[in-house]
């Protein structure tokens, strides 16, 4: 296991020494106070990786740290659905079929977005490239080409 075994709480004097006796914590309870307001979402990025996301609770430099220390890994979504389905293969057959039929539609719509901002892009980038260049191309033909 990664980190603290327990935890001590008291009151330490300017020594650092603890005043009476401290009061240990099993990190449990810690983690149960310390996680008790903190609700988590799910975050996707363009190139399908999905990573866990305190949506609450947590002070901005926080999160960030958690970021760059890459304890909120992510996972991409293929593995995710391969996980998923690893997990349900011992499930009745009509349920399944039901489920799966849910994830090929949610699949489907997903992919229909992808593909229609895919084309937006595209044709941004065209759009672009025309813009770019210049007053020295006219219809194919340089400059030079005209006179």
């Amino acid at each position: 296991m990664d980190g603290p075994t327990c935890y001590r709480v008291g009151f330490i004097d300017e020594k650092g020494n603890f005043q009476g006796n401290p009061l240990t914590l099993s990190v449990e309870d810690v983690q149960r106070v310390v996680f008790a307001d903190i609700s988590f979402t799910i975050m996707g990025e363009t190139t399908g990786v999905l990573l866990p996301c305190p949506s609450a609770g947590l002070a901005e430099d926080i999160l960030d740290q958690m970021f760059v220390d890459e304890r909120l890994r992510g996972r991409a979504l293929d593995e995710v659905i391969t996980e998923a389905l690893d997990l349900s293969m011992n499930e009745a057959s009509q349920h399944m079929i039901a489920n799966l039929t849910q994830l090929r539609d949610r699949i489907l719509s997903s992919l229909a977005n992808v593909e229609a901002e895919l084309a937006h892009h595209r044709a941004m980038q065209s759009e672009q490239d025309t813009e770019n260049r210049g007053p020295e191309f006219i219809e194919g033909r340089s400059k030079n080409d005209i006179q």
